[in-house]
């Protein structure tokens, strides 16, 4: 498999073949935290996390973080707290915040997946539902967020 690399200088190199990078690690501009990307996927991972790499006895990746996990961690709790502050900001009426959060929040796990967070899938397709619904809400209701206003029109559209 090939992967591009992001240097330490942040440029990305590559693609490149795993015996290439395998001379980079020997070279000292490898390292377990650097960051690869495989060819056919926009996900990059710690070099560390890629098997196939051949770390000398003077390269231990057990002691170091991977960048992408330590960093991807704000992004996916934030994912969750724009959830949250939106699911809390939804009672208020005629008030917009939470379909702003709820946006917010998508662009947050959006940021979290691709920096190697698989379960920041769960917080977006949860605000992207819920940004749908309170768009759709906000039209049922003519922008006004009378809740007794909502029920009986969702009444008139639900078959009985």
């Amino acid at each position: 498999m090939r992967y591009f690399i992001q240097g330490a200088d942040g440029q990305v190199y590559g693609p490149s073949e795993m015996e290439e990078i395998n001379k980079w690690i020997v070279e000292g501009r490898v390292v377990p935290t650097t960051l690869l990307q495989p060819e056919d996927s926009q996900m990059r991972v710690a070099a560390a996390t890629v098997s196939g790499l051949v770390w000398g006895d003077n390269q231990s990746f057990q002691s170091y973080t991977p960048q992408v996990l330590s960093t991807a961690k704000y992004e996916f709790s934030g994912s969750w707290a724009c959830f949250g502050a939106s699911m809390v900001l939804c009672c208020i009426p005629s008030f917009g915040a939470h379909i702003s959060l709820g946006i917010g929040g998508i662009v947050l796990s959006i940021m979290a997946y691709r920096k190697g967070r698989i379960w920041a899938v769960a917080p977006l397709l949860l605000n992207l539902f819920f940004v749908i619904f309170w768009i759709w809400v906000r039209r049922m209701t003519g922008n006004s967020m009378q809740l007794q206003e909502m029920i009986n029109r969702m009444k008139d559209v639900v078959p009985r």
